[in-house]
């Protein structure tokens, strides 16, 4: 019989080729991991802004007022919202009423009368 030597590089090489293919593969399966990832961060992130604009609407309309420092604040966060998640007509109409909230609180004279 004759010797198997000169079969062990051909088979090296086969092996080598297949576990740099496997290791690719893993580390193309670990970044689509970590795309869908930072998708769903991103995801969360615009339905917590969009939540906290509307509930700092909400809690001003229930007030009547909005001091003018919360309302540059709420309509800087607003750009930054329609920056990351595009157009928004339900938010464009709360803008409206946002801007049209008194900057002050009712005096306690009005009430009184």
């Amino acid at each position: 019989m004759a010797p198997l030597g000169w079969l062990l590089p051909p088979v090296a090489g086969a092996v080598a080729e297949w576990a740099v293919l496997g290791l690719l593969g893993a580390v193309v399966a670990c970044l689509w991991r970590v795309a869908r990832s930072l998708a769903d961060t991103q995801r969360a992130c615009k339905v917590l802004m969009r939540g906290d604009l509307l509930l700092r609407w909400a809690t001003a309309r229930d007030a009547g007022w909005m001091a003018e420092e919360d309302k540059r604040r709420w309509f800087d966060d607003r750009v930054l919202y329609l920056r990351m998640a595009g157009s928004n007509g339900y938010l464009d109409e709360v803008s409206e009423r946002v801007a049209g909230l008194p900057g002050a609180p009712p005096s306690s004279d009005s009430e009184e009368r």
